[in-house]
């Protein structure tokens, strides 16, 4: 409370001082020190960016500040609600428990210059402040007609003024707990159930608003037993507190934290004797949603993890990084034995180039994030361009020299799995945050013809010079398939025009293009009523820089990437990038809307 005292002291001073310092055809409304001038003049505690406020958002339990200022009142009177309490000076501003400071047997009206309102009930209330003046005073006063927001200036030697306060209860956690659905494999009958793909979860424990669970009677809460590899899946049902997020810890699962509202959780590693993991989370209320408020419950729950029935396997999803190294996940989580790496059969296929060779893994390791992902790391080099084929041989299932589980389960053999490297692992040329990911952010200069980004990076040749438009072009930071941001095109009801290009006049300083083979690429969102069937990018200093994008058939209503196939270009270092769209074959007289973002040359790595 005291720091907030300084503030707003500090910036009375300061406004007092610029009242005395003007002349008498300048003063402000503060007038002059002696002064019988009147002004009617209030704040609210808060931040600069709050004390004027009439409406505030606070927590339960806290307060607001209120403080008449005015000059020349004859008199004041604050009235708060039956619920709300009047607190002393005296807190600190490191106190967050406010019922000592209660001032009791006050009732509801005050005449103090500052007063600080208690707030220990959750709703929706007002603070009145009625001050009466010796001369009439001029003040603002917003009205809602007609659902209008209008602002008149009112003189008057009454002001009655209502500030609204809307408190915010605490969050109350509430969750549901599911274990996972085995079934017998129709294909083996007498082996290892497999995971019930129509019915995957069944419910095990429900957590309610009004459960306290508590250290102290662990002996009480309910004990599961699974196996390891096996899953448990946790969904928030907290609605209490307009809350808006949530953070789950398990101690023992995989993740270990996550933000999701329901999350599927594997268990890998063993308890062991009377040990178990148990869970917690916490129902949050972000900024985006009010004042911050997080509040935490234990999940009543003991997880014993035991040894799996069930084979230890690869897993499908096999893929090849950026960097060459082939990933692929296994079903549980591994213990990693040296002189694994001649038990990895791998055949690389590039048959644009002839080759076909098996090439040996230098390396076997565990990916650093996951410990259910094995990668090798090859000899040889590798190029984007190839094809992988991996198998894995273990001549002697049950030694313990093997790629074992935490478990103790060895790795089975597999057959050979094909996979060449997707294009999301391919590496681009182009600066796409703050160029072809349209994250640059409008700063100066016409807002219009710029598309709503920064100076200097693009021009939207065909936009009109202010809000009445057309804007065919408009970075749009509310829809975006990556980053921030995105690129809007959007027409009037008359449709696409001759031309509608979007200069990208700093394409020679942000993102010059060496000489290589390329993947033109670019994210779409179509909207559904929308019925264009081409766009265009280029490079306006080599004519094989000319990038059609036929959109005639590519699905609506969803992010997808188009690309168009390799093209060699030489060094590119000058120039602009332009996005193009004419009305030719796509002149329909209606509203024409898409969304673009990342567009990139991704880089075609050749195997020479």
């Amino acid at each position: 409370m005291k720091k907030n005292i300084k503030i707003i002291t500090g910036l009375l001073s300061a406004l007092l001082f610029v009242a005395t310092s003007c002349s008498d055809e300048n003063v402000t409304v503060y007038g002059d020190l002696n002064s019988d001038y009147s002004s009617f003049q209030w704040y609210t505690s808060g931040d600069r960016t709050t004390y004027r406020e009439p409406n505030k958002e606070i927590n339960i339990h806290q307060y607001v500040g209120f403080f008449d200022v005015s000059q020349g009142q004859k008199s004041r009177e604050w009235t708060i609600p039956t619920s709300a309490k009047y607190l002393t000076t005296e807190f600190e501003e490191g106190d967050t428990i406010y019922t000592p400071f209660i001032i009791p047997n006050v009732g509801t009206v005050s005449t103090d210059e500052l007063v600080n309102v208690y707030f220990p009930e959750a709703g929706e209330f007002e603070v009145e402040l009625k001050t009466v003046f010796d001369e009439p005073v001029t003040y603002n006063r917003t009205f809602e007609v007609d659902g209008e927001i209008i602002t008149k200036s009112i003189t008057s030697t009454m002001v009655d003024t209502i500030f609204k306060v809307k408190v915010f209860p605490d969050p109350v956690p509430s969750c549901k707990v599911y274990r996972q659905n085995f079934v017998t494999n129709p294909e083996d009958p007498t082996g290892p159930t497999i995971p019930d793909e129509t019915n995957p979860y069944s419910e095990v424990l429900l957590v309610a608003e009004e459960d306290q669970p508590s250290i102290e009677n662990i002996d009480t809460w309910q004990e599961i037993s699974i196996e390891a590899g096996e899953k448990l899946m946790f969904e928030d049902l907290s609605t209490v507190g307009e809350v808006d997020a949530v953070r789950w810890t398990t101690n023992g699962g995989k993740p270990e934290v996550s933000a999701k509202e329901t999350i599927e959780v594997a268990y890998n590693k063993l308890t062991e004797g009377d040990a178990f993991y148990t869970a917690h989370f916490m129902s949050r209320r972000t900024k985006d949603a009010g004042p911050v408020k997080d509040i935490a419950k234990l999940i009543p729950l003991k997880i014993k993890v035991l040894p799996s029935t069930k084979p230890f396997k690869y897993s499908s999803g096999l893929k090849v990084n950026a960097s060459g190294v082939i990933q692929f996940p296994v079903s549980g989580e591994v213990e990693l034995y040296e002189g694994q790496e001649d038990k990895f059969t791998v055949q690389v296929i590039n048959a644009d180039a002839g080759y076909n060779q098996n090439i040996a893994v230098s390396s076997v390791a565990l990916n650093a994030d996951d410990a259910t992902i094995i990668e090798l790391t090859l000899a040889e080099p590798v190029y984007n361009t190839d094809t992988f084929t991996i198998s894995y041989t273990d001549s002697n299932a049950d030694d313990t020299d093997g790629i074992i589980s935490v478990d103790g389960r060895s790795l089975e053999s597999f057959d050979p799995v094909t996979v060449s490297m997707k294009l999301s692992e391919y590496q681009g040329v182009m600066n796409i945050q703050n160029f072809t990911g349209y994250e640059s952010e409008y700063d100066s200069g016409n807002q219009f013809r710029q598309a709503n980004m920064k100076k200097g990076v693009y021009f939207a040749q065909h936009n009109g010079k202010t809000d009445a438009g057309p804007l065919y072009y408009w970075r749009d930071n509310s829809f975006f398939y990556d980053g921030a941001n995105s690129l809007k095109f959007e027409t009037p009801d008359t449709g696409i025009p001759n031309l509608a290009r979007l200069q990208g006049s700093a394409f020679k300083s942000l993102s010059p293009v060496p000489e290589g083979k390329y993947i033109p690429s670019v994210w779409v969102y179509i909207d559904p009523a929308t019925n264009m069937s081409t766009f265009q990018y280029n490079m306006t200093t080599n004519v094989d820089a000319t990038f059609n994008f036929d959109i005639s058939t590519v699905e609506k209503g969803k992010w997808v990437q188009l690309t168009l196939p390799a093209v060699s270009l030489p060094a590119i270092a000058d120039g602009r990038l332009d996005l193009n769209v004419t009305n030719t074959g796509q002149d329909a007289a209606q509203v024409q809307k898409l969304w673009l973002d990342n567009f990139d040359l991704l880089i075609v790595n050749d195997r020479p």
